[in-house]
């Protein structure tokens, strides 16, 4: 004779006491529902250039590329330490290798061109993208001894610096465009690609990007620390700064490691650089 089955109520009463709210939400909503329950801890902060993150990011919005409304991609790497974006790539087709050698040269070089903010990072992390990984890329940082570090599937956390930038530049910049594909709330109208409001060309687009990249550099106030060209002239502190070991004392103007920049295949996506 078996026991009386519970009641609908004391099975609720039992899920809410012996699983937490991270379980609760993967029955609710599958894993990637739990995951967004996970508690990660915060890498150490290093010092500007120990570590950089890339990734591409498609802009939700629609531009005008030769007649033809596309949304275009952006390439970019970040500085895990300062925040301070090293370099930007923007193409109006899907990225590839181009974008990423372009977006690297900017953020290797540091002359007048391309302002003080770059150099040559300790480790550069990246997700599983194939373009990321591939031998070209790894050829052009292999050259600078700049080692790359294939992140795990699935773990943006891993990333969170880039993440982080791709989230901001949509909500402060890509979602008061004209032709904003999202609608970033339910009030709001979502565009179709139909819609007969006006729409950007392409280079218009990439001036207001950069104009966006340099605010976030210096003047934008969720960075660690106000960011200033002085700020990357000047040799860090003796706590923060890269061991004898590793790097030479002078490894920015070093002769082993100022060499030019890989070169970028014809046809490659030109350069955008941070202004400043």
């Amino acid at each position: 004779m078996t026991g009386a089955v519970p009641s609908l109520a004391t099975v609720h009463r039992a899920i809410r006491r012996d699983l937490n709210a991270g379980q609760r939400a993967g029955l609710r909503g599958g894993e990637k529902a739990r995951r967004a329950h996970d508690v990660h801890l915060r890498r150490p902060r290093a010092w500007r250039n120990a570590c950089w993150e890339g990734d591409h990011k498609r802009a939700p919005v629609q531009v005008d590329v030769e007649g033809v409304p596309q949304c275009p991609w952006i390439t970019w790497f970040i500085d895990c330490a300062t925040n301070a974006i090293t370099g930007v790539a923007v193409t109006p087709h899907q990225p590839s290798r181009d974008a990423i050698l372009a977006a690297l040269r900017v953020a290797i070089s540091r002359g007048s061109t391309y302002g003080p903010i770059g150099g040559l990072p300790s480790v550069v992390r990246v997700d599983r993208g194939r373009d990321f990984l591939s031998r070209t890329v790894r050829t052009a940082l292999g050259a600078f001894a700049v080692p790359v570090q294939d992140l795990p599937a699935c773990t943006p956390h891993l990333k969170g610096t880039v993440e982080n930038l791709n989230r901001a530049v949509e909500s402060m910049l890509l979602a008061s465009l004209p032709r904003y594909t999202r609608a970033p709330t339910a009030t709001v109208r979502r565009r179709s690609p139909d819609d007969p409001g006006p729409v950007l060309p392409f280079t218009a687009f990439v001036a207001l990007l950069l104009d966006w990249v340099e605010d976030w550099n210096t003047r934008h106030p969720s960075q660690a620390a106000p960011l200033s060209k002085r700020g990357w002239t000047t040799r860090p502190r003796s706590r923060t700064s890269p061991s004898s070991s590793s790097r030479p004392s002078d490894w920015r103007t070093t002769a082993a490691y100022a060499r030019s920049p890989p070169a970028v295949s014809a046809g490659a996506a030109a350069p955008t650089s941070p202004p400043g």
